[in-house]
């Protein structure tokens, strides 16, 4: 059998189903997202999970048993991971948005990810996807993981995300750009 068809996973525990909560509420159906111990695609570097599908790819290296117990960095990559799942399932076209911005060359020098912390507020909507999902990571890091340089930018990140934080099942919250 192929291997893409092949893969290895597990449903999120109970645990990590605990920590995204105070995040995403109940706006993601956590039920069926699976976490694989496979990459999606077989030329994926290792070092590089994606969520195209409201699924997770680790490779075998990165995949975590419980992510909740896991170091500050591996739970800050899931969160940004689980932004993207969070996105799928609210009608996100992944994919075709990673495309664009591959073919716009915003991965290159991990642009796709940057925003400006220090510049006036801007809609959470107004972020391409990536930047939502780096914002997620960082409030959940400086909020609930209390990394210094984190809790520097909670303010800011607050701000952003107080509409989502309000409700995070709000459609019209996902990036338009």
């Amino acid at each position: 059998m192929l291997k893409l068809f092949n893969k290895r996973y597990r449903q999120l525990t109970n645990n990590e189903i605990d920590m995204l909560k105070p995040i995403f509420s109940n706006s993601i159906n956590y039920s069926i997202v699976k976490i694989f111990k496979d990459r999606y695609l077989p030329f994926q570097n290792k070092n590089i999970a994606l969520s195209p599908n409201g699924n997770i790819y680790f490779d075998e290296k990165h995949h975590q048993d419980d992510f909740s117990i896991s170091s500050n960095p591996d739970k800050m990559w899931f969160i940004h991971e689980m932004t993207h799942v969070w996105q799928y399932q609210n009608g996100f076209k992944i994919i075709k948005n990673a495309l664009k911005l591959s073919l716009k060359g915003q991965y290159k020098n991990n642009r796709a990810y940057c925003y400006n912390h220090t510049c006036l507020t801007m809609d959470f909507c107004s972020f391409n996807f990536e930047q939502q999902a780096t914002i997620v990571e960082h409030y959940f890091a400086g909020k609930y993981l209390n990394i210094s340089k984190y809790i520097d930018r909670l303010a800011y990140l607050e701000d952003v995300l107080k509409d989502f934080l309000k409700d995070p099942k709000d459609k019209k919250l996902i990036s338009c750009i």
